[in-house]
């Protein structure tokens, strides 16, 4: 037999409400309690548990912003005679987006999804770079580089390979009796909560579950000691409304890209004021629409999300829990279940759910970065707030 094993196992989107009450994991019982999330989606959450530090200090959260000198979309600009309901279809999007990957030579998860090929030439995109890969985080230390400087050794999933080959992969490396710590990345339950909502994804529960019992089992057949910690960046709330904030805001005569520029993702619209007529008008209008409202500068730092030159946009107007906006810059249909609200709403919460006592507390995702460190008999990551 070997020594120690820690398995650290993040089920993406495996939210505290629809966890607990469903008693997922019972034999995980040393802890169990929800894990608060930093608002926005798996873009600026996945950087912040593997850095350890909030996005305002790595610099990932939300896919698309504005910046019309350097934006690497120019050339797409040919495709905006196109219908945008044709040129949004995903058969279209897909091999688009696969073309301007290979093109620009980006290594992250890439996806042009619904955004408007007459505005891509003035916007970019924050994940050009794999996350998991040395230096893919704006040069912030990740916890496999942490591992790896310590010499310990580790196994860590390809996001890029589909759920089920790195389950088998992963029971195999935790086989390796010199293996001490490992990242294994369940992205799936993610899409199931999107497509069903929290009641539906209920009967897929069981396939997680068994994963995490398999690949546990497996490295319990040459390891003295595994301990298990399963967390999540984030939860899922059920869609119950629908918004056209687009289809508002483009009814008042300022033009996008000379009055304003406004980025529409699923929960919250992003504007940059280019006048201060356009200010006025837009933040009157989506205060009146009784759907959300705007975050204060205050909130803005406290959840670390005070970016220099306002990078992500000037003003953010977040939507109420439950409310998605369509169409947006993600997509043009509605979807059961959907997150990035407030980091107060009960199903933002994550979770960690664990055989052993952690040797830190958790509050807050980025304290996941910990609990692996403390593992590994790590400090904390530098700049971890």
């Amino acid at each position: 037999m070997s020594q120690r094993l820690d398995l650290n196992i993040f089920v993406d989107a495996l939210g505290w409400t629809v966890s607990e009450p469903n008693a997922f994991l019972p034999e995980l019982h040393a802890t169990r309690q929800p894990v608060r999330t930093v608002l926005g989606y798996s873009s600026g959450a996945v950087p912040t548990i593997l850095t350890g530090v909030l996005p305002d200090v790595h610099g990932q959260w939300s896919f698309f912003y504005w910046d019309p000198d350097q934006s690497p979309f120019r050339y797409l600009g040919v495709l905006g005679f196109l219908p945008h309901r044709l040129a949004a279809h995903h058969r279209l999007r897909r091999p688009i987006s696969d073309l301007v990957r290979r093109i620009e030579g980006y290594t992250g998860y890439f996806n042009l999804y619904a955004a408007s090929f007459k505005r891509l030439p003035r916007l970019n995109y924050c994940e050009k770079k794999d996350l998991f890969a040395p230096g893919g985080i704006n040069g912030c230390p990740t916890i496999f580089d942490a591992w790896r400087q310590a010499n310990i050794p580790f196994f860590v999933s390809d996001w890029r390979l589909a759920e089920e080959k790195n389950i088998v992969l992963a029971r195999q490396a935790v086989r390796n009796p010199m293996l001490r710590t490992s990242f294994i990345y369940l992205p799936g339950f993610d899409a199931i909560l999107h497509r069903y909502g929290k009641e539906g994804s209920i009967p897929h529960l069981a396939k997680y579950a068994d994963a995490v019992r398999s690949i546990a089992a497996a490295a319990q057949e040459v390891h003295d000691e595994v301990r298990i910690w399963v967390f999540s960046d984030h939860g899922m709330a059920n869609v119950t409304r629908q918004v056209d904030l687009m289809g508002l805001v483009e009814s008042l005569g300022l033009i996008w890209g000379k009055d304003y520029a406004a980025i529409y993702d699923s929960t919250m619209v992003r504007l940059w004021y280019l006048t201060d007529n356009a200010r006025s008008i837009i933040e009157d209008t989506l205060k009146a629409a009784d759907c959300g409202r705007y975050l204060t500068h205050d909130e803005l730092v406290s959840m670390g999300l005070h970016f220099v030159g306002n990078k992500y946009g000037e003003a953010i107007f977040l939507c109420d829990p439950g409310v998605l906006i369509v169409p947006s810059d993600m997509g043009l249909g509605t979807i059961a279940g959907m997150h990035g609200y407030s980091e107060d709403d009960p199903d933002s919460d994550g979770v960690l759910l664990s055989s052993h006592h952690p040797p830190v507390d958790v509050n807050r995702i980025n304290h996941l970065n910990d609990l692996m460190r403390a593992q590994a008999g790590l400090g904390r990551a530098a700049g971890a707030p």
